[in-house]
């Protein structure tokens, strides 16, 4: 090519960048398709369309904003926890980066504000929410007007509800109150009073709740404490009595006084980091029925606090392994699998480390490679259900006996075998019950925990609420994984009275998450006067069924 044409060609190239450049599609233009998008469902692909946006417009606040409310709205009603968690965290990196652009942009404040003190807890985000909807509501008075009015009493209303979890029961009630003033009669007014009125109950429980009665163990440490509350000393102290007593509620309550006393100190964080796990150690309880992500926060706290420690006191190989062996036994949605196997991988290449620690680090971080193995299984069961792999993984879920409870090896009881072939990222959800010939259920013999607690708040057994009206029958225990397992029942119903003979049905329900997979299997067994057994055989789930009638 002669000089004059490649100058040509060049020029050329540059004219059509150049045209390129000035024909680049407008912000206005992306946000209104996007809206369009998420006006028909598509969500997600607002979503996308948004990514775009900001990568073309990455210093337009208004991209960044809608980017983040896109983000927030794909968490809704959506089972995968991984997502969930995604989408909630992309949308405050999002409302973090439009306050960085525009420090004074009243809807990001007030939307990060609202889902933080809406979020479970574990999201950390409630202190900087009740911050930004503190700034909300002094950016709204400083325009007051009728149209900023609305806004005003939604931020308040929110404002009290995180107050509220904040356990700040003055300011909450002062924000409530600010919205009838503010939006009598509206949907927000409606939400201040039902705040106003369970802060009323707060106040009438703890005004008729009778002191616990101080055993020798605490006593001291209390009197103490009653005339200095910051003596550090003294809730340690008192800390270490409720250890005792194994009443880890009342231990992570002290601990938690105490790091607030003196947050530098790395043994204060790791007494409390220890106190929180075993609190979450100690399994299902009452609290579920109140708040279903009870254990949820606890997991997360666990990972917080002795992470805390490990900063403060980063060459305590002790902390350390703690540390460690939180971050890979904490269910996934933790996600700090990665962080856990680095921090033993490293602790196992150390040649000073005792081979007391080394042992538990090579254990912990067996446990940890198989715990991700299995995660890479479950996203293969979860995306390729129908694969020849998958049953390969079946497979590999072989057979193990545990036998729950006792099994009376004299007069009449019905013996109950079944298989869980089937493993997860966390236990799963199971009932084992039996119902009469009508179809009404006579006794539940097993329930998980958390389905045992939580009843009719969250239904993961649908089976067997629907037909057991979610009564446990005090059977409730702690969450059975794979394997094969032995129930017996003495044929007695729930008011221990002997079932006439007859057929009855044993039912299974299982149920797995996140990879929201279950199953029922139902076994039918003559009782009478002659020994009988069935069985049924289903896979992959519950593979067997087995039922013994014994005489």
């Amino acid at each position: 090519m002669d000089p004059i044409r490649r100058i040509a060609a060049i020029v050329l190239a540059l004219a059509l960048t150049a045209a390129a450049a000035g024909q680049q599609k407008p912000l206005r233009t992306y946000l209104a398709e996007a809206e369009t998008l998420k006006t028909q469902g598509k969500v997600q692909d607002a979503v996308v369309l948004l990514k775009e946006a900001v990568a073309a417009y990455p210093n337009e606040a208004s991209a960044h904003f809608e980017l983040a409310k896109a983000s927030g709205e794909t968490a809704r009603n959506n089972p995968d926890m991984t997502a969930v968690m995604e989408g909630i965290n992309t949308a405050f990196a999002e409302w973090e980066k439009t306050m960085v652009l525009d420090p004074n942009h009243v809807e990001a404040h007030m939307y990060y504000g609202i889902y933080a003190v809406n979020v479970p807890v574990f999201f950390g985000r409630l202190e900087s929410g009740v911050k930004h909807l503190e700034t909300a509501k002094t950016l709204f008075e400083k325009q007051p007007s009728e149209q900023t009015k609305g806004a005003l009493g939604t931020v308040y209303q929110y404002l009290g509800k995180g107050y509220e979890l904040q356990k700040r029961p003055d300011l909450a009630k002062a924000a409530y109150e600010k919205v009838l003033v503010l939006v009598p009669g509206s949907p927000s007014a409606a939400q201040a009073k039902l705040g106003l009125e369970n802060l009323k109950k707060a106040e009438a429980s703890t005004a008729s709740a009778t002191p616990a009665k101080e055993n020798a163990a605490v006593q001291p440490f209390t009197e103490k404490l009653r005339q200095n509350p910051n003596d550090l000393n003294a809730l340690l102290g008192l800390a270490q009595g409720y250890v005792k007593q194994r009443d880890w509620t009342s231990a992570v309550e002290t601990l938690r006084k105490a790091v607030q006393v003196d947050s530098n100190r790395a043994d204060v964080w790791f007494l409390l980091a220890k106190a929180v796990m075993a609190d979450a150690s100690t399994g299902y309880d009452k609290r579920i029925y109140q708040d279903q992500n009870t254990r949820t926060n606890l997991a997360f706290d666990a990972v917080r606090t002795i992470e805390k420690a490990h900063r403060l006191d980063p060459g305590n190989p002790r902390i350390k392994l703690w540390y460690a062996s939180a971050c890979i036994q904490m269910p996934f949605f933790v996600m700090k699998m990665d962080e856990g196997l680095a921090a033993l991988e490293q602790m196992a290449k150390d040649p000073s480390l005792p081979d007391s620690l080394r042992a538990e680090v090579l254990y912990q971080l067996g446990f940890g490679y198989r715990k991700k193995g299995n995660a890479v299984w479950m996203q293969l069961v979860k995306n390729l259900p129908n694969s020849a792999p998958v049953q390969s993984v079946y497979e590999e879920y072989g057979t193990r006996e545990t036998v729950k409870g006792t099994i009376p090896k004299t007069g009449e009881r019905v013996v109950i075998r079944f298989h869980l072939g089937f493993r997860d990222e966390i236990e799963p959800q199971t009932a084992l019950w039996v119902e009469d010939p009508s179809g009404r259920s006579v006794r539940t013999l097993y329930v998980s925990g958390f389905s045992g607690f939580a009843k009719e708040k969250q239904v993961d057994l649908p089976e067997w609420g629907a037909k057991t009206k979610f009564e446990t029958d005090g059977t409730t225990g702690a969450s059975i994984d794979w394997g094969s397992y032995v129930f017996a029942w003495d044929l007695k119903d729930r008011q221990g009275k002997r079932v006439p003979n007859g057929k009855y049905k044993i039912k299974v329900e299982v149920s797995w998450w996140p990879s929201m997979r279950s199953e029922l299997a139902a076994a039918e067994i003559q009782i009478g006067n002659v020994p009988a057994e069935a069985s049924v055989e289903q896979k992959p789930f519950i593979p067997y069924l087995k039922v013994k009638y014994e005489r």
